[in-house]
């Protein structure tokens, strides 16, 4: 019923799962596990197929059938060599070579932005694809309206940040962007506030206005925000916490604030 994944088709999800370079030259890039790839489907992001095994062949039936039902391309492969193309230790067997999307940031601030009062993420060079992924997934959860990365940041359509997303990244606007203190400084211009995380902040996170429209910016795991976005910012914001922990991971970090900010609209702002 369905055709064997052919070899040329197998080195692209291969060289799709390795290497940045060939995913930004071509465009594309992978998600794999049955949660990610049903977002994918379910999303406005262009399949360009779907490689399953032998074993998922037999018992996922239901899923194949909705993919032929959406005219989706579906090749099968042994157990054996899926093993070989997955990136993860217990492959669940179903992976999706997809078509990478591109968006503008300053879009996301064109028409009507203040009403309702928007949430925005920026992550200034956070390195480590899993707290990229659980940032964004954390976003999500939260009804962020969009996540903007600079180009320091681990790649979006790294596997492992996309397998971090658990499938938000195929329902939430993310924009890398070149110019990251740039673009901050654009979103300032739109009455946006910027509230910095920052380890030096004299200011608490919970006793900040959070039903303001604001980007909460999070920098590097190591050496935290530039001095640049210090400069821009309207406030420096901090998470008290015990003198015997250095800092808390910069994921945390994010759910810990935006929740607050979720706490706030929710409780203090009746009308929002």
């Amino acid at each position: 019923m369905y055709e064997n994944l052919s070899k040329g088709l197998k080195n692209k999800i291969i060289s799709a799962s390795n290497m940045k370079s060939y995913r930004e030259r071509h465009g594309i890039f992978v998600a794999e596990g049955i949660k990610c790839v049903k977002e994918a489907v379910n999303s406005d992001y262009r399949i360009e197929f779907i490689a399953v095994s032998e074993s998922f062949v037999r018992s996922k039936n239901d899923f194949l059938k909705e993919m032929n039902k959406k005219g989706i391309r579906v090749y099968r492969l042994s157990d054996e060599d899926f093993k070989n193309i997955s990136s993860t230790e217990s492959p669940q067997g179903v992976i999706a070579l997809i078509r990478k999307r591109d968006i503008e940031p300053l879009n996301l601030i064109k028409e009507d932005v203040l009403n309702p009062s928007p949430m925005f993420i920026a992550l200034e060079d956070v390195r480590d694809p899993g707290n990229v992924g659980t940032i964004v997934r954390t976003a999500d959860a939260a009804e962020v309206k969009a996540v903007i990365l600079s180009n320091g940041c681990a790649d979006l359509y790294n596997p492992k940040t996309v397998r971090s997303t658990m499938g938000s990244i195929f329902h939430m606007e993310i924009s890398e962007v070149e110019d990251f203190t740039k673009t901050l400084r654009e979103f300032k211009k739109k009455g946006i506030k910027l509230f910095t995380a920052d380890i030096r902040a004299k200011r608490i996170y919970f006793d900040l206005d959070f039903t303001v429209p604001f980007v909460l910016v999070l920098g590097n795991e190591s050496r935290g925000v530039s001095e640049k976005v210090v400069e821009i910012s309207d406030e420096l914001i901090k998470i008290p916490i015990s003198t015997r922990t250095d800092s808390l991971n910069v994921a945390v970090a994010a759910s810990i604030i935006i929740f607050e900010a979720v706490r706030q609209r929710k409780i203090l702002s009746p009308c929002k």
